[in-house]
């Protein structure tokens, strides 16, 4: 019970950091990984369990960007099992800063 509400934790916060990226890159009209790499932390994970998750079956993990901020990304996201919506994730991550030469 433990591993699986952390598992999901994971996965979302993972996943929503990405989405923040790959948000920002195309908000900049560029492409994912060009120069200079934009790298994300999490500023904030809130994880919500809604319903049980049925183990063995076929899960779904969908996130999408809600704000594009200069350098904070707010994200929503769930988990999808039997077509139902089991777990909800809010994160806002956070551009981590170019070091100076």
């Amino acid at each position: 019970f433990l591993i699986a509400r952390s598992m999901f934790s994971r996965g979302i916060d993972c996943d929503a950091v990405g989405t923040a990226a790959a948000a920002r890159y195309a908000a900049d009209g560029r492409e994912i990984g060009s120069d200079p790499v934009l790298r994300y932390v999490t500023g904030l994970l809130q994880v919500s369990f809604t319903a049980p998750t049925p183990m063995g079956g076929e899960l779904q993990l969908r996130a999408w960007p809600v704000e594009v901020g200069e350098r904070k990304v707010v994200v929503d996201a769930e988990v999808i099992a039997d077509g139902q919506v089991t777990v909800t994730g809010h994160v806002i991550a956070v551009q981590l800063r170019q070091p100076t030469p």
